[in-house]
């Protein structure tokens, strides 16, 4: 770590939170028009839409908090690869107890916050409580180590990592679809070679090089 970064819990530089759950015995608390998040939802990319609704009645009868674009989730339960996945509001929403609701100071940038928390995502993992199936709380999540660098320095992190990233991005598209269609070759060559359209009468294999 550079000399002139810093290092402190999570608690220091961001207030976190976490949501709930409205009863679900209550019709009249869902199926409004304010996005509530579960946690499966929370796959690093911006959260835009989300697949339930609840309505004022909802949130005024709830512990709920609806928190503004801007705000970083992260999922504090799952066995699978959930627990430790983090994403940054694009609207606002509520969400459920299973996700804290990280809100930097301005000493810190949510965009720098998210890319350390993909990098840690391990670490985060392995910071559960054992006592209850390894997931995490407000607690543990505040306690967190970061690296802290400036905030114009956090900046030049996010601009870098957003560029490289997207030319990882595309070549990795490339390798999908190269390997799609040498998987599509290969199905075609065996319904080729069953089906008669190709006559393997006088192959041979190549001789291999003694």
């Amino acid at each position: 770590m550079p000399e002139h970064w810093g290092v402190s819990s999570l608690g220091y530089y961001a207030n976190i939170s976490t949501g709930a759950t409205p009863d679900r015995s209550k019709k009249e608390y869902w199926g409004g028009d304010i996005p509530w998040i579960k946690t499966g939802e929370v796959k690093y990319k911006e959260i835009l839409e989300t697949e339930e609704h609840i309505t004022p009645e909802g949130v005024c009868n709830s512990a709920v908090t609806i928190s503004p674009p801007g705000t970083l989730l992260m999922a504090m339960y799952g066995q699978g690869v959930t627990r430790g996945r983090v994403a940054i509001l694009g609207v606002s929403a509520t969400y459920n107890q299973a996700c804290a609701a990280i809100t930097p100071k301005e000493t810190m940038w949510n965009k720098y916050l998210r890319y350390f928390f993909i990098a840690a995502y391990h670490a985060i993992r392995d910071g559960g409580n054992e006592t209850s199936q390894m997931n995490l709380n407000a607690d543990i999540v505040s306690k967190f180590k970061i690296t802290i660098p400036e905030i114009n320095e956090q900046h030049q992190i996010v601009k870098y990592l957003d560029f490289e990233l997207e030319r990882f991005d595309k070549l990795i598209k490339k390798a999908v679809d190269a390997i799609k269609l040498m998987q599509e070759r290969r199905t075609a060559l065996i319904s080729a070679a069953v089906t008669g359209k190709i006559d393997v009468r006088k192959w041979k294999p190549p001789e291999q090089n003694k």
